[in-house]
């Protein structure tokens, strides 16, 4: 008897550890907003706050790291409300807040602001607070006691299993598949006055998502060339074509953008099984993998003949009211 308890005992502690490998590791603040784990086969987009803001992106498929670096002079549309700030205050901006939301603001700002969709973030505090992303890049890819010293100083939305993972897969690309991208150092953006006499950074965004979809690219998306079809079934305008933008953005193929009734809370994604119906369904309609939403894609398909006559859509994204509050809801 007291053996089958000790067994019990172990089990339960082994199966909490392994429950705990799947949570984030150190999150900054009280909201995460990750709706799924990486896969360690699609590319991963992380923000990166230490001195300056940077975007990192891993692309496991071309062994591949692209840092792009965002000024602080940057001026940007800060998610949830806030207004337009400086790159190098929203991440403060945030935190004044009862919630410390710091880093799940920089998430959605940078998101809206590139296009692209971002699954993480890594915030440096201590020593490495001071460090620019190359040279935190840098002790990544040293000896492995450098990267232990630093893990104490992360902040994560990153399970401990997803952030090991990256530590090794970065330590392994080579050096010249290492590709440094500055916003001030490029067309995307050029300089401002604004109304007090500031001098700020403004950024293009037709050309910015001209350069990212050169090296931010998808390429399992891209060669799969899947064609989408993007539907908002809310009250807010033009929130499909900033769908369709993130999905172009990664490589995707959107054919159509329109309105749908009914009103929907929870978006949904209707398609055959396949890496674009995953990789796309985990972004814009999570709920879909938590829990089955075949009888609203059954109500929305019998209210909406549009839907049975596009032939060359092979996968149908409708966003609900979910997807509108996730960028927007304070």
């Amino acid at each position: 008897m007291l053996g089958v308890i000790v067994i019990t005992v172990l089990l339960g502690k082994v199966l909490s550890f392994v429950g705990a490998l799947g949570q984030p590791f150190s999150p900054d603040g009280e909201s995460t907003g990750r709706s799924h784990l990486w896969n360690f086969i699609s590319p991963i987009n992380l923000i990166i706050k230490s001195d300056k803001v940077s975007l990192l992106s891993y692309n496991p498929s071309s062994k591949s790291l692209t840092i792009v670096k965002i000024p602080d002079e940057t001026y940007l549309q800060a998610s949830l409300g806030y207004g337009k700030w400086p790159a190098r205050s929203i991440y403060q901006l945030g935190q004044t807040e009862g919630k410390k939301i710091g880093a799940e603001l920089l998430k959605l700002t940078i998101t809206e602001t590139m296009g692209v969709p971002i699954d993480g973030y890594l915030v440096f505090q201590g020593d490495s607070s001071n460090k620019g992303v190359d040279a935190i890049v840098e002790d990544l890819r040293s000896s492995p006691f450098t990267t232990l010293g630093m893990i104490s100083d992360i902040k994560t939305d990153l399970s401990l299993w997803e952030l090991l993972r990256l530590i090794m897969e970065v330590r392994g690309v080579r050096f010249d598949k290492i590709d440094n991208k500055d916003l001030s150092q490029s067309q995307t953006t050029s300089w401002t006055l604004l109304s007090d006499g500031r001098r700020a950074l403004e950024i293009n965004q037709s050309l910015l998502d001209k350069e990212l979809g050169s090296y931010l690219i998808d390429e399992s998306l891209s060669l799969e060339g899947i064609s989408v079809a993007i539907y908002n079934s809310t009250d807010h305008p033009k929130l499909a074509e900033k769908a369709a933008r993130v999905v172009t953005n990664m490589g995707g193929r959107v054919v159509l953008t329109s309105v749908i009734k009914p009103r929907l809370e929870d978006s949904v994604i209707i398609g055959s099984s396949s890496y674009s119906y995953t990789r796309l369904g985990k972004i814009f309609a999570p709920n879909c993998f938590k829990k089955s939403c075949k009888d609203q894609i059954a109500k929305i398909s019998e209210e909406n003949n549009s839907l049975k006559t596009l032939p060359e859509t092979q996968l149908t994204i409708i966003l609900g009211e979910d997807y509108y509050k996730k960028y927007n809801n304070l």
